[in-house]
């Protein structure tokens, strides 16, 4: 068993002066003694007992020992002080009454003896025994017979007057500066000295208020408690711990007046590793998370799990068009799933609940519908879609190259404020440029109820009034069903569910349904559109009748997809279009038979 005990020879020597003051002989000495032991090598943890002495140098004579038992050279004390000892380290008050087995100090000890020594016995109650730990350590009483001579102050050496002032018991204040310039060993906040490489050493435990700025500071060993301090340069932990142990707490970087367990201010967390760089959260666009610094696409995953991550709730994937994958549905308060598309000009007070239709040869631009029943009819502009697709990033990007390039300098040199406003700026540009376009799904859409009464349940098409809808009441392009009625002969607003598509309304003899008389002839089927998004389907038999006698209604199966007749009937077969590539599409085409 040894110990290693850095202990602050001076301080001690304060301690037993302090406790003195105002009737030496009547009070009794409190001393702190602060520690490290070790077992086998390694330092211990758990509680132990200890046992304590004060003795004379040279006669081995006890002094004080810590129960009052009546022992001498070399039997230890007969009771044992419990203290709980963490990674080596143990603290006590000798001569504190208030712990067990724990007798007063005489301040006369040290008057009467100038070689007092301390000896420690421990115990670790896993069998080993009592052993007596070593060296002993030495107690300097120069400052308590200095006290005594001068009433009041110590007179430091190199000093014209007394700098230290006792006030109350056990404080010493010092009312002018205190500028050391050469190594403080010994207990406590002794350790300390102006060169980096002494700052602190093994077995030193801040304790209390340190309050002040200390220079490069270096950590030594496993762990230490610092007070309130204020690092001026930096910590330095060799393979040790650098903890706030007390729940009540803050650790502040940026700032020295935190307000949570950690709180950074004006800077980025980051982490490093040896494979990939760096990975940061930072705060200029309220939060902010940057992987995959060296910019090659790999080992950049963002990933979000529970139970010790057994189960993966979502993964956002490597690369510049990254994907991202769910553990489960997405929800929100949005009613329809919509697209992007761009504004003609001129167009630029397109709004929500506008009917529009499809700018034929742009095919990235919609445009206000002026016409009844127009056959390029597309969607409603969406109020609050719950999906949008084409107003992410690359919408942004595309809409000012120049500025964009600007946006990335600034990510390049790290000025994230600079780099958000810019991007709110894009976004912003991008937004007046776009409106999500619902395709399917419940919308407000603009009615005009001066070319027919809505019921709910009617199917409606454009008009003739831009950007209103009104009841259909021959075949053409719907733009979907009214959920609400509009008696009103003006103009207003009603929920409709988007169905975009061929609608041929139901003939006289069966109200509410189409009829399927032998007079006419349905065909249908599913198809699958071509790499250009588009199809051309034969049907069953050809028909010499005019084009203008075939309906047609168009469903796209599994996703949402404004489809449109590109060709009508002509020598047996007709063109769908408007969808991606590979998209099942069912279709049904009635022929009039005349």
């Amino acid at each position: 068993m040894s110990a290693n005990r850095g202990v602050s020879l001076s301080l001690l020597a304060v301690v037993v002066m302090l406790g003195g003051a105002g009737g030496a002989a009547a009070v009794p000495a409190v001393l702190t003694h602060q520690g490290v032991v070790a077992v086998g090598g390694a330092r211990f943890t758990g509680p132990g007992a200890f046992r304590f002495a004060l003795v004379h140098a040279d006669t081995n004579a006890y002094l004080w020992v810590n129960d009052g038992s009546v022992v001498v050279h070399p039997v230890a004390p007969t009771n044992a002080v419990s203290l709980t000892v963490v990674n080596g380290a143990y603290n006590v008050r000798l001569g504190d009454n208030a712990v067990p087995n724990m007798t007063g100090i005489p301040l006369s000890l040290f008057n009467a003896n100038d070689r007092v020594v301390l000896r420690v016995w421990f115990d670790d109650l896993r069998g080993h025994g009592v052993r007596v730990l070593a060296p002993d350590l030495p107690v300097v009483t120069v400052p308590f017979s200095q006290y005594a001579a001068v009433s009041g102050s110590v007179n430091i050496p190199g000093t014209n007057t007394g700098a230290v002032v006792v006030a109350g018991t056990g404080d010493v204040k010092v009312p002018a500066g205190l500028d050391v310039a050469g190594p403080v060993t010994g207990v406590g906040f002794g350790a300390w000295d102006t060169v980096a490489a002494n700052d602190v050493t093994t077995g030193t435990v801040f304790s209390g208020d340190v309050s002040g700025v200390y220079n490069a500071t270096v950590v030594g060993d496993d762990s230490h408690t610092h007070g309130d301090s204020t690092v001026a340069d930096a910590i330095t932990i060799n393979n040790g711990v650098l903890f706030a142990p007390s729940f009540g707490g803050n650790v502040g970087i940026g700032t020295i007046a935190p307000t949570r367990r950690l709180q950074i201010v004006g800077g980025d967390l980051q982490f490093e590793n040896t494979s990939d760089f760096g990975r940061s959260i930072g705060n200029a666009y309220d939060l902010q998370f940057i992987l995959d610094t060296d910019n090659d696409s790999t080992d950049a995953w963002f990933r979000v799990g529970t139970n010790n991550f057994a189960v993966e709730q979502l993964r956002i994937v490597d690369g510049d068009e990254a994907s991202i994958l769910g553990d489960g549905s997405f929800v929100s308060n949005g009613l329809d799933y919509a697209e992007a598309f761009k504004v003609l000009d001129g167009e630029g007070d397109l709004e929500a609940g506008d009917v529009v239709s499809l700018a034929v040869g742009q095919w990235e631009y919609c445009r206000r519908t002026v016409t009844g029943y127009d056959a390029q009819l597309l969607g409603v502009v969406s109020e609050r879609p719950g999906f949008v697709c084409g107003m992410s990033f690359d919408a942004e990007e595309a809409i000012d190259p120049a500025l964009t390039a600007t946006r990335n300098d600034a990510f390049a040199r790290h000025d994230s404020v600079e780099a958000k406003r810019i991007t709110m700026e894009m976004g912003a540009r991008m937004a007046a440029a776009h409106r999500p376009i619902a395709l399917t799904g419940r919308v407000p859409c603009k009615v005009d109820g001066a070319r027919g009464r809505i019921r709910a349940g009617d199917r409606l098409t454009s008009s003739a009034t831009p950007g209103h809808a009104m009841v259909q009441t021959r075949a053409g392009q719907s733009i979907g069903i009214a959920l609400e009625d509009w008696a009103d002969a003006s103009r207003g607003s009603v929920m409709v569910l988007v169905q975009p598509g061929w609608h041929e309304p139901a003939g006289p003899s069966s109200p509410g349904v189409e009829a399927t008389s032998p007079s006419v002839e349905v065909f249908e089927g599913t198809d699958v559109l071509d790499e250009n998004g588009s199809v051309w389907v034969t049907l069953p038999a050809t028909s010499a009748v005019d084009a203008a006698a075939y309906g047609y209604q168009l469903t796209p199966v599994g996703g949402a997809a404004a489809l449109y007749v590109a060709e009508r009937v002509r020598d047996g077969k007709f063109r769908i279009a408007g969808g991606t590539p590979g998209l099942e599409v069912s279709w049904q085409v009635r022929r009039s038979v005349r």
